[in-house]
């Protein structure tokens, strides 16, 4: 069996991203802040698969905000403000789903090559 990343990184993501509450973070990973305190105790401790998947995949997203976006700031401030071309929707709420994810991926896409619609 593979382990999943350390609660550690996830912990990271939560103290070094602005705008963004424990809620939106729990929301966007399916558990409770309760959880989340819970695991602060044992941040070495290995995520399951599934939780290990959502962190990494916010990760990625918010990396890829920046880059499209041009900083970390900017990026942090639209993942959690509602966005037209996602029919008004907050990019971080649309995370907790994959297809949501995907949705925002192709969106990032569409404004690195100046396609708004």
């Amino acid at each position: 069996m593979i382990n999943g990343i350390p609660y550690s990184v996830l912990f990271f993501l939560l103290e070094n991203t602005k705008g963004a509450s424990q809620d939106d973070f729990a929301e966007v990973l399916g558990v409770s802040t309760r959880t989340l305190r819970r695991q602060k105790d044992t941040p070495e401790k290995p995520m399951p698969a599934d939780l290990s998947s959502k962190t990494w995949l916010f990760a990625d997203t918010l990396a890829k905000a920046e880059d499209v976006l041009g900083s970390k700031q900017d990026a942090e401030r639209w993942l959690v403000e509602t966005a037209m071309g996602l029919d008004g929707a907050r990019p971080i709420d649309l995370l907790r789903a994959a297809q949501g994810a995907n949705l925002v991926s192709q969106f990032l896409d569409r404004l690195r090559y100046g396609i708004y619609n």
